[in-house]
């Protein structure tokens, strides 16, 4: 088990709160916090307002170093809220409310955790969207119950491909580590967005707020995606979405396809978006497209 660390815990959960605040009052969507006791400690989740009735639970998984709310930070989640019950986790280890804990990314720890949340929430099937880290933690969950998964969406997805980034990313964080402005933020933000993002300039203000504010106050212990095994990757037999930017800076594009397409049992589509990068979970054309495989 490994123990990521704030320099201040109350003072940066302070922060989030205010971020997220923040989010919420540019965008479409308000939520509530949801915890959950795991394994690993408590858990936090951010559940959409607008419940519906008798609809399918659908759960965001983000990337490494962010949170749950990054996948709302550019107003996109109100695509799916009048067809499910959206919930936004927040990862343990990772910058967020949750627990600072987390375990070996190699084992079945995460895969252990996921299930234990769904359990607490008495939710018995969801879909689930991953982007980065996230959807490797989509095929941990794959393996520790796959029956629970209605369907999958994976975006610039680890799992399939080992992390090869750019040197735009690595600079990024070496100067966000030795530099941590507010430049040095947007300079690590900057490589992972296109102008066909589109994404707003208030948003990107928060994103780098977030940013720069955890340059500052998070140590990361949390260990790193990998390119998962063909055994792991078989275990999602959920009808599975796989979309990956054409100017990526982790992840080689084709190998990603590639891969998907060999090992996914049950792949519905697999594609490379042209003139999109990294920041998928930011793009409201993207999103477009995974409420469209979600909801037929």
């Amino acid at each position: 088990m490994k123990t990521s660390k704030f320099k201040n815990t109350k003072e940066t959960h302070q922060f989030i709160q205010d971020w997220a605040q923040q989010v919420q009052a540019n965008n479409s969507t308000s939520y509530q916090s949801v915890w959950v006791d795991t394994r690993y400690g408590k858990t936090h989740l951010f559940k959409a307002n607008n419940h519906t009735p008798n609809a399918q639970d659908l759960i965001f998984f983000p990337g490494f170093r962010t949170s749950g709310l990054f996948w709302d930070a550019n107003d996109t989640i109100k695509t799916y809220t009048s067809d499910f019950n959206v919930w936004l986790l927040d990862v343990i280890g990772q910058p967020t409310l949750s627990s600072p804990k987390s375990p070996l990314v190699k084992g079945d720890g995460y895969g252990q955790w996921l299930n234990e949340i769904l359990e607490q929430l008495h939710i018995t099937k969801a879909n689930i969207v991953g982007t980065s880290f996230g959807a490797q933690l989509v095929v941990k969950l794959a393996n520790a119950a796959p029956e629970k998964i209605i369907k999958a969406a994976m975006l610039a997805p680890a799992s399939f491909a080992k992390p090869q980034p750019s040197f735009s990313i690595i600079w990024g964080l070496i100067k966000g580590t030795l530099f941590p402005t507010r430049t040095a933020a947007a300079g690590f933000l900057n490589p992972s967005l296109t102008p066909e993002t589109k994404l707003a300039t208030q948003a990107k203000e928060l994103l780098v707020d977030f940013i720069h504010h955890m340059m500052h106050n998070y140590t990361n212990k949390a260990q790193y995606p990998y390119k998962s095994p063909d055994q792991e990757l078989n275990m999602l037999k959920a009808p599975t979405l796989v979309l990956i930017g054409e100017h990526d800076v982790i992840f080689n594009t084709q190998a990603v396809i590639d891969r998907a397409q060999s090992v996914l049992p049950n792949l519905v589509e697999a594609e490379i978006l042209k003139d999109l990068g990294h920041g998928l979970e930011l793009s409201a054309a993207v999103a477009d497209r995974v409420h469209q495989f979600l909801i037929h």
